[in-house]
């Protein structure tokens, strides 16, 4: 595993992300990078916190902001809040009512980028 590359607030600051409802954002929410994810070294990310409904299977996905176009990975973020275990286009989470997972998106390319998150 890699290590942090900053401090173990990523989580702090997640944006709340509702079934079927998109939130467009961009990928560089906090002044610096505080997690290691699926872009390159030093990219900054956004953080998002879901509380399930209901429990059962979710689909997260970053669109291209305006596209249907997916770029940018999404990742789950570990129960610490200083790593990202797992990273895909478009992914899918069982998630248990209760237990809200955060997940983070980077820009592929580091830097910034515009998304439309959406989580179904």
């Amino acid at each position: 595993m890699t290590a942090p590359d900053g401090p173990a607030t990523a989580c702090a600051g997640a944006l709340p992300i509702h079934v079927g409802v998109p939130l467009t954002t961009t990928t560089c929410v906090d002044t610096q990078d505080l997690l290691p994810g699926c872009g390159p070294p030093g990219t900054r990310e956004v953080v998002f916190r879901f509380d399930a409904p209901a429990t059962g299977n979710y689909t997260f996905r970053a669109f291209d902001a305006g596209t249907p176009n997916t770029t940018n990975s999404t990742g789950i973020v570990d129960a610490t809040c200083t790593m990202v275990e797992t990273c895909a286009g478009v992914l899918g989470l069982m998630v248990t009512a209760g237990t809200p997972p955060y997940v983070t998106v980077e820009a592929s390319t580091g830097g910034c980028t515009m998304i439309d998150f959406t989580v179904n």
